[in-house]
């Protein structure tokens, strides 16, 4: 009775000892590719700001540049810096959120990278190679943006120094209430630098001696002609006044509801007069 016993014994162990000595497999990325690492090493924010004389900001350029290192071991080996940029530009508004600006156009709005690689050479692709470039009429909210492979063979996975430059040409911008700022026979040029031993981007520099700017911390401010539309103004008095009427109603409300004062809330019964 004790055969079968033996031999179930004997073919469980035949069948887990290989499992016992199986080598751990490393996982993959799909389509058998070896194992990968996409990291971040380094980014930066920065803002430029159209602003008329009196301060009023009529248009913004929000962007965000990245690096990302690509490793991969073998088959094949990978060791790769990528460049990637997002570009969004935003018109201003009054209180009530109107926009200030009607129109906004440029022949061309691009992007071109410059850097310092891990070996410690310069690059920079000025009016060579851009990340993206555009032309044509522009609406508040519109995004820009791409990227591009910038060493193939890096030694390490850090740069010392990324940047480039914004660059705009021809740009018109036609406000709401008729007026136009205009530099259309111009091309203005942000210059931007970020070094990984600094927390922060270095202030911005603005190629055009026919601008006023100045730049602080992830900033910088460009001044136009023109001051503060009537429909600023119009906005103004009209939102503040309906902010105040709101909180004065809501001041009412509040010393109602704990007995201090009565509104007359509830509507008076009219009386009718007797037939005589």
């Amino acid at each position: 009775m004790r055969t079968p016993t033996l031999l179930i014994g004997i073919l469980l162990m035949i069948a887990i000892t290989p499992a016992m000595y199986a080598q751990p497999v490393a996982a993959q990325e799909p389509g058998g590719g070896a194992p990968r690492a996409f990291i971040e090493v380094g980014y930066f924010t920065y803002r430029a700001a159209f602003e008329l004389e009196d301060g009023t900001e009529v248009v913004l350029l929000r962007s965000s540049f990245r690096i990302n290192f690509l490793y991969q071991h073998h088959q094949p080996t990978l060791n790769e810096h990528y460049f990637t940029v997002s570009m969004g530009i935003y018109f201003g508004k009054t209180m009530l959120g109107r926009p200030l600006v009607q129109n906004m156009t440029f022949k061309e709005i691009a992007f071109y990278p410059k850097w310092r690689d891990s070996a410690g050479y310069y690059h920079d692709l000025l009016d060579s190679s851009p990340i993206f470039s555009a032309s044509g009429t522009v609406v508040d909210g519109r995004l820009f943006g791409g990227y591009m492979l910038i060493d193939d063979d890096a030694r390490s996975q850090f740069l010392p120094m990324f940047g480039g430059y914004i660059v705009l040409d021809g740009l018109r911008i036609s406000l709401i209430d008729g007026s136009v700022i205009d530099y259309s026979d111009k091309i203005l040029t942000i210059e931007l630098e970020k070094y990984s031993n600094e927390v922060y981007p270095r202030n911005a520099t603005l190629s055009s001696s026919t601008l006023d700017y100045y730049s602080e911390e992830g900033y910088i401010h460009i001044n136009t002609q023109g001051t503060a539309q009537p429909i600023i103004l119009i906005d103004l008095i009209i939102g503040l006044s309906l902010l105040s009427t709101a909180s004065l109603v809501a001041v009412l409300g509040a010393l109602h509801l704990r007995g201090m004062i009565e509104l007359p809330l509830s509507r008076r019964r009219r009386v009718k007069p007797l037939p005589i």
